[in-house]
């Protein structure tokens, strides 16, 4: 639908939006996932514009690959002066085109939960790196992102290396 909350206009240019979620801890290479992340990118075969909410880990690097890459991305951060003090998190805040405080004001733990549905809300897909069992942040996300028929692209080492191999 144009002009709906899952595309983004950018100048006169709609993009869509995919927004990311994933673990602090990383379980692959800063490479294997960068390659995985980048491939899905060039296979939707569309302008886009990332949604990261900026946390340690995955969304970080995300945000990384994007200004290396060249690919516009927005910082989505829970609350004011989020990680301040983080000198990686300033420069990829500064390389963002937009920054959205979701909820103002100082650290509260469920300012982390709305940001998180701020990204699925405000995507037309969400790609996960979810490669751990157990409650977190991201697995909520996902969840969250699936009762909301959200599509979901999780990050696939298997599948990267099978197209490579074909």
């Amino acid at each position: 639908i144009f002009g709906s909350k899952n595309s983004q206009t950018h100048g006169s240019i709609m993009k869509k939006a995919i927004s990311v979620t994933g673990h602090r801890k990383l379980e692959h290479s800063e490479d294997e996932i960068t390659n995985d992340f980048v491939e899905f990118l060039e296979r939707l075969n569309e302008p886009i514009v990332v949604n990261t909410g900026m946390a340690l880990g995955f969304d970080l690097l995300v945000a990384e690959i994007c200004l290396i890459k060249g690919i516009e991305y927005n910082a989505i951060l829970p609350f004011d002066n989020h990680l301040k003090g983080n000198e990686k998190f300033e420069i990829l805040k500064e390389g963002a085109s937009k920054v959205i405080i979701v909820s103002p004001g100082p650290y509260e733990k469920w300012k982390y939960f709305k940001r998180d549905q701020w990204l699925v809300n405000n995507c037309s897909e969400l790609y996960a790196y979810l490669v751990t069992e157990g409650r977190s942040g991201t697995r909520l996300t996902v969840d969250f992102a699936i009762k909301n028929s959200k599509p979901v692209t999780y990050f696939n080492l298997e599948r990267n290396h099978h197209e490579k191999n074909s």
